[in-house]
């Protein structure tokens, strides 16, 4: 038998944490510990983001222990039908289960991460996206859709025509983030103008539930359309299938708190193989623990030859300790 119990955290970040959606000035998050009859013991994350996660709600705490509750009666055993939709509380379950057990592979690969270019005043971005190319990054991801689009045009031109690091502005990928904020009847053409400066991919250009309108911009868009909040909500493999056959996107962002925790994950990247789509997998703010969890996970799976989104453990005042480092633009495992 297995003893589970519940510890809740407030991590605060240096800077507020800005997109079009709005902005974070903290985030909640929630230890789920397991030990078994051994002492061994393992833990995993929670951390819903409010407005956004299909679990978050105010009674989240209570939620939680509750989960932590049928967990412990059930051995280990993850309720997924019971609990449907609480993406966040799985992921948490699951890399605590997988701590346990010792489930861990070959830790000597490192992860290519992606530069993240969080919003603010335009001179800001400036000064981040010199940071990043400084840092030697091959991937950078801007967020856009928070300020005049002429200043983001302004942002992506400064990148690529960069006067300190102009070789590695020209070469580094370009991936732009608009979480749901171009309206379905000016995206083409804002898609178009960004096309002009070699963007890889832009993720949720519009809001999510207008399939008929993002399968037009998949299919006729100048730069390929990767879903991510899309993804919310939907639980089981016929939806799955459903919605991907409706869109047919070039590639998806899968962030286990938000998609299903690793089981949905794992759902969700082995229909993109069956139906040619490209994939990475990104955090959704967790602090460390989730942060190692998914790189962790990751390592069973094909990860190379892209970025992925986990370069979010240096966004906190005080986060929870690591077994990885940065090295340049990659994730290095440093202990077991």
């Amino acid at each position: 038998m297995i003893r589970c119990e519940v510890e809740h955290n407030v991590l605060e970040f240096k800077r507020p944490a800005k997109t079009s959606r709005g902005q974070y000035t903290e985030h909640d998050s929630w230890l789920l510990k397991v030990t078994d009859e051994q002492g061994r013991q393992g833990a995993g994350e929670a951390a819903p983001l409010p407005d956004l996660s299909c679990d978050a709600s105010l009674r989240y705490d209570d939620n939680i222990r509750a989960f932590a509750r049928d967990l412990e009666r059930n051995n280990g055993c993850i309720d997924y039908e019971k609990y449907q939709g609480c993406s966040s509380m799985f992921f948490a379950a699951e890399s605590a289960l997988r701590q346990l057990k010792g489930e861990k592979v070959s830790l000597s690969k490192p992860i290519q991460i992606n530069g993240l270019i969080w919003m603010g005043d335009l001179e800001t971005m400036k000064e981040r996206v010199d940071e990043k190319l400084s840092a030697g990054f091959r991937c950078i991801k801007i967020k856009v859709g928070g300020l005049d689009f002429e200043k983001e045009i302004e942002l992506i031109r400064y990148l690529r025509e960069n006067p300190k690091y102009p070789e590695r502005g020209k070469s580094v990928e370009l991936r732009l983030d608009a979480n749901c904020a171009f309206k379905p009847e000016e995206a083409m053409v804002k898609l178009e103008k960004l096309a002009k400066f070699d963007v890889h991919s832009i993720e949720q250009p519009i809001a999510v539930g207008l399939w008929d309108e993002m399968r037009y911009l998949c299919k006729n868009s100048p730069i390929g359309i990767a879903l991510d909040e899309e993804l919310i909500g939907i639980h089981t493999q016929e939806d799955m299938i459903r919605m991907m056959e409706a869109i047919n996107p070039q590639s998806l962002v899968i962030k286990p708190t938000l998609h299903g925790g690793f089981k949905g994950a794992e759902e969700w990247i082995k229909l993109c193989k069956q139906m040619g789509i490209g994939w990475w997998v990104t955090s959704a703010l967790e602090g460390n623990i989730g942060l190692d969890a998914i790189a962790d996970w990751l390592q069973g799976q094909e990860f190379e030859g892209r970025a992925h989104g986990l370069g979010t453990g240096l966004l906190y005042v005080k986060n929870y300790d690591s077994g990885y480092g940065l090295k340049g633009d990659e994730m290095v495992h440093i202990r077991s």
